[in-house]
């Protein structure tokens, strides 16, 4: 049993038929109010900041070497400046992807 704002008790097939009512009203599926998909756990999201973190280092690396020796190095720009690019995109991406619905 759970207790509404009010402090009313309410059965889990109150609950249940409730959690219906919204999927229909909502237009999805009864399964997306019971059914939650899973968070990604802490060590896959650990796991991606630290790639996600050696990526950029390795960029910002980069550019510090063609900084310093920019006339024999000028060939990589077009590399770099492609790659920064990406990795910006991709974390704009991640970042709408993960963000939810605005409330």
């Amino acid at each position: 049993m759970t207790a509404d704002e009010h402090g009313r008790a309410s059965t889990d097939a109150e609950v249940r038929a409730a959690a219906e009512r919204w999927a229909r009203a909502a237009g999805v599926p009864p399964s997306v109010a019971f059914d939650a998909t899973p968070r990604t756990s802490t060590t896959a999201r650990f796991s991606r900041g630290v790639l996600l973190g050696l990526a950029a280092g390795a960029l910002l690396a980069t550019l510090a070497v063609l900084v310093q020796g920019a006339a024999t190095t000028a060939g990589a720009w077009p590399l770099l400046v492609p790659g920064v690019g990406l990795l910006l995109l991709h974390l704009a991406r991640q970042r709408r992807r993960t963000a939810g619905p605005a409330s």
